[in-house]
């Protein structure tokens, strides 16, 4: 994430969009960084690490 924060205008460049289309990218991954803790916490307690870890790795 901090790469991509100190080279928008490169990633705007190479994704063939401008600064907000970078930006919209950075926030869906925090939002999906979010979301993930929330779903995959329940599974790890249900289910044990190593089955949180096997479908992260799937994923």
């Amino acid at each position: 994430m901090s790469l991509l924060a100190q080279f928008k205008s490169e990633f705007a460049q190479i994704w063939h969009t401008n600064i907000a289309g970078v930006l919209a990218v950075g926030g869906a991954v925090g939002i999906g960084g979010i979301l993930s803790t929330l779903i995959t916490g329940p599974i790890s307690d249900k289910f044990g690490r190593r089955a949180s870890a096997v479908i992260g790795h799937l994923g």
